[in-house]
Order: C-alpha cells, then structure tokens, then sequence
C-alpha cells in the first residue's frame, strides 16, 4: 500500500499525531503498538512521509502475516492459519482502506484465540490459559470482535466435545460485563451499549440502518462466505450431526443479529464493513476445519483461496478508482488554496461534500499530511460547529480536527514535519461548499 492508501480516515489521524511524535493509542486499546510503534519509530529518526506512511500501511497486513505463521506453529493439523489472512479479503472493499482499525489486529489476536482452543485438551493444559489471555488482549483492542470470540468458544465446544469451552464463555461473559460495568467506557461506547439495552430499538432493528446494510451485502459478501459455511459442513457430516449443525448455524445467526441490535445506527459503510467484519470470518471457520484426510478437502480449500482472493481482489480494484480520483481532488483543492497565498489553511469536513468525498471526519488530518508531503506547506484546522470561536482557539495554541478527537496544542507540533515561519499567523480560509 501506498501513500494513496494510507491517507485516508484513521490513518490520516494516526499519521498526524505520529509525524507529531505523538503514539496515537486511544481508550486503552494497547492491541495496537504492534501496528503503530513502527510508524513511531520511523517518526522519530525523522523519516520522510510518504516513508511513514508506507510502514502505517505495511504494519496490519505485516501482523496478519506474524499471526498466521504463529497459528500454523501452534495447530498445524487445520488449515486456521489461514484466517488471518483472509481479514483483508473478506472483510470489504471500504475498510481495507482503513489501514490503521482497531478491529484489525483485534481480529488477528481473536484467530490466535481460537487457534490456542482449538489445541487445548482440557481446563488445565497452557493452551487453554494461553487462549484466555490472548481472547482478553483481542477484546480490549476492539470490543466489537465479541461475536467472532463467542463463536469460536462455541465452535470450540461443538466441534471438540470438551467442556472446557463452558469455562472460555464463562470467562467471556464475566469480561463482557466487567467492560461494562467496572471500567470506563468512551462517549461512542456509551451511546452504543444505551442503543444495544434499548428494547424498543432492539425491536426496531428491522427498520434500521445495519438491517439495510446487511441486505444490501448479501450479494457480494455475505452470500460467498455462507456458501462455504454451507458446503464445509456437509463435508464436516462425518464429524458433526445434524443437531450440531444446526446449532452452528443458529449461532451465527444470533452474532448477526447482535450485530445489527448494537449498531443499528450506522455512520457510513466503512464502520458498517467494520461492524461486520467479524461476521465475515466467521462464516468460513468450519471450512478450516475440514481434515486433509478427507477425500475432496483440497478441492475445499483451492475452492475457498481462489473464491475469496478473487472477489477480494476484485472489489479492491472497483474501489480504488474512486480513491485516486479522490486523492486528485485533494491535491487540486489543495493546490488550489495554495496559489491564493495563503500559509496556514484551516480545513474541516463542513467544507465538502461527504456524499462526494464519502467519510470526511478526518479530512483535517488528511490534508495537513497531504499538503506537507507534496510541497512543504502547512495546513492547521478550522473548528467544527459548536466548539470554541476561533480567534479563542488560536490565542491558546489549539486548534481541533474531528469534533470528537482531542485538542492539539499547535505550538508544540514537531517541526520537523509541520513548518511554520517565525511570524506565522493563523488565519480562517473559507470556501464555497463544493456543489
């Protein structure tokens, strides 16, 4: 991945505040040095941008890689190795962008959880305790990968036979309600759990936003995966009756639906793919699961690889015409503004069109890095409706990016990526709103 593909919501905030020798972990969710720490470090012996921002969107993808031989070295008599890799396939076109999501390595330590179960043999062996530790890591990075960690625990319980997965949902749920009840949670958290605890919305959930989302994917990504869902378990017959399959499947049926009871008030199709992702990996673990003595199971798997790659690759590709042109458009508006005169541009989402530019929140940021890696000049922020005046914001020192992410004192940005002349000034530049 490129400049092109970093830039972009999360990463633009992540790549503003790192280039700022800031480590950009947010809420606690320490899951995420692996993906960051990197990028830090490149910062910090002052590495050019575009340098940065390939590491940013190298790190994930690089993790994934780790996870999935660290899986093969732990049960290499199932094909779950595989799993991680697939979370930049199967997940959808619009997150792929998101390089910098909690939700990803989330994702990858929750594979490594089921891996550790999947070889545990009973309540006392390491493999079990193991799996416990790393399912605790998984949640904290990103609380929305609960349904995949439930389904494991299930699957675990199902497909083994051994009791210990009563222990691992157990542990699952006194986790889930320790989250909830004796530790802090975020303002989004909040208004998550309140909507998820609300019964007349959790009745509603037809007439809502994810109910729309997850019909509208079930042509292109949610139909593939549970054809795989289908086929592995007939090929599982031999292991699993026909009670237990049904049982799989109820189960991930009740994930969806959670899914869609929690985030039921979506912001975009990235945080919808985001919501989903878990969902999507699910439907293909059965698969993983089929033994190599199977007469036809490297028919499966070679079915399964090229399937998945495939449309992976191919709504990838669909998807990134749009994020050139994208990126064009940037680089022409900022270029634009440039000629005007103008040092330092205060830009927010409040000045183009989210329909055109799709998720806008961190469009500061964007162009704050955009700006500097293409021609040195430096691009501070307009505040969003409803925070301080202006003229107050820069007699402190402060300016704000997205309305929810927090101030950032601009007499302490490192100057080694944001140049600014002894007597700069910060001034508002206003634009027509693109039409």
């Amino acid at each position: 991945m490129g400049q092109e593909r970093c830039l972009y919501q999360d990463s633009a905030y992540a790549l503003f505040r790192i280039c700022d020798l800031q480590f950009p972990v947010e809420h606690g969710r320490w899951g995420m040095v692996p993906v960051l720490a990197p990028a830090w470090f490149a910062a910090w012996l002052h590495a050019p941008v575009v340098v940065i921002t390939a590491i940013i969107s190298a790190a994930p993808i690089a993790l994934a890689a780790g996870i999935s031989y660290w899986c093969w070295r732990i049960s290499n008599d199932n094909q779950i190795y595989i799993l991680p890799l697939l979370i930049y396939i199967l997940t959808g076109p619009e997150w792929f962008y998101l390089s910098v999501a909690e939700m990803a390595p989330a994702l990858c330590f929750a594979v490594l959880y089921l891996a550790y179960l999947m070889k545990s043999e009973g309540a006392k062996g390491i493999a079990v305790y193991m799996a416990i530790l790393v399912m605790i890591l998984a949640f904290f990075t990103h609380p929305g990968v609960l349904p995949f960690l439930f389904f494991g625990a299930v699957f675990y319980l199902i497909f083994t036979g051994n009791k210990t997965g009563w222990v691992v949902l157990l542990v699952l749920g006194i986790m889930v309600i320790g989250k909830r009840f004796l530790l802090p949670n975020t303002g989004y958290e909040n208004e998550v759990l309140s909507r998820a605890t609300d019964m007349q919305n959790v009745f509603a959930i037809f007439e809502s936003y994810a109910w729309k989302y997850f019909l509208q994917s079930i042509p292109g990504r949610i139909l593939l995966p549970f054809f795989i869902f289908v086929i592995s378990i007939l090929f599982l017959s031999t292991t699993l009756n026909l009670k237990q399959n049904i049982l799989l499947f109820f189960t991930i049926l009740a994930c969806i639906f959670s899914v869609i009871a929690i985030f039921s008030i979506g912001d975009s199709n990235l945080m919808m793919e985001k919501n989903f992702a878990p969902i999507a990996l699910i439907f293909v673990i059965p698969a993983l699961f089929i033994p190599l003595s199977n007469p036809g199971a490297y028919k499966v798997y070679l079915f399964v690889v090229i399937c998945l790659f495939g449309n992976g690759i191919r709504e990838r590709w669909n998807s990134g015409k749009f994020y050139t042109e994208r990126l064009q458009r940037l680089d022409a508006l900022l270029q634009h503004t440039a000629i005007r005169g103008h040092e330092k541009l205060y830009f927010s989402d409040s000045i183009l069109n989210p329909e055109e530019w799709r998720v806008t929140w961190a469009l500061p940021y964007e162009s704050a890095m955009r700006s500097e890696s293409n021609s040195g000049k430096s691009v501070t922020l307009k505040p969003f409706t409803g925070k301080p005046d202006t003229t107050v914001l820069n007699s402190r020192g402060l300016f704000y990016g997205a309305s929810f992410a927090y101030p950032i004192k601009t007499d302490t940005l490192n100057t080694q990526y944001f140049k600014f002349t002894q007597n700069s000034q910060y001034r508002l530049v206003t634009f027509e709103k693109e039409k």
